[in-house]
């Protein structure tokens, strides 16, 4: 019998919760979009990490939704499908979220009835006390695991590799090419990189422009302030 590990892991978490910068991490190439507008992900988006024992194939879902309305009804079947088809699911927590939408998240952890763990990022953005992230974790039988894909990027990713690994199915064989990183297209990809280009430059216009009127503002209060 084999001793590979191969299957489909699930990242799961509020919008901008920092999934598509975990899964960057963990692949240490850019497949997904990173970008503070939150709900850039609209499509799953699948990375895939071989390593000498096992091929760790991350699902990048949307970020979940509680809305069922227009587009969110779109992308609340999205994560669910993903949830679904995985192997064992990623619950990842925005430390600055509030404890109830936090809690939600874990009960999406436990329902799926897969093997899941739960990682909480963002922690220089924490707004709650260690105990009550004890309690809250404990309450679901989870380890308290924060990461930082930009202060402690090796350590966050081997926390995560470390944890799960043993969660895969053994199997037979990998599941795609030892060379292929991720199943999307070229054309996919660079779609999405314009898009990530597009939403930086609108940020610094938009920046600007406040920057501009503060600037004005500052001006005029100073002109009139002299002819008084």
């Amino acid at each position: 019998m084999s001793d590979l590990r191969a299957g489909f892991i699930a990242i799961i978490g509020e919008p901008n919760a920092g999934k598509s910068t975990l899964l960057n991490l963990l692949l240490e190439s850019k497949v997904a979009i990173v970008t503070p507008k939150p709900q850039t992900t609209r499509q799953r988006i699948t990375g895939i990490l071989n390593t000498p024992t096992a091929q760790l194939v991350f699902v990048d879902s949307p970020g979940v939704l509680t809305s069922d309305t227009g587009v969110n009804a779109f992308l609340k079947e999205e994560y669910q499908d993903v949830i679904k088809n995985a192997d064992a699911v990623i619950v990842l927590l925005g430390a600055e979220q509030k404890l109830e939408k936090l809690e939600e998240l874990l009960k999406i952890g436990e329902s799926s009835h897969k093997p899941w763990q739960a990682f909480v990022s963002k922690y220089d953005l924490n707004k709650h006390d260690p105990i009550s992230w004890m309690n809250l974790l404990q309450k679901y039988k989870q380890e308290f695991i924060t990461i930082s894909a930009r202060e402690r990027g090796p350590e966050a990713r081997r926390s995560v590799l470390d944890a799960m690994t043993p969660m895969l199915p053994l199997s037979p064989s990998r599941l795609y090419p030892e060379d292929l990183y991720t199943t999307q297209s070229v054309r996919e990809m660079c779609a999405k990189a314009i898009s990530s280009i597009s939403i930086s430059i609108s940020a610094i216009l938009s920046s600007r422009k406040y920057f501009s009127a503060q600037l004005c503002a500052l001006t005029m209060y100073f002109l009139i302030s002299k002819k008084r």
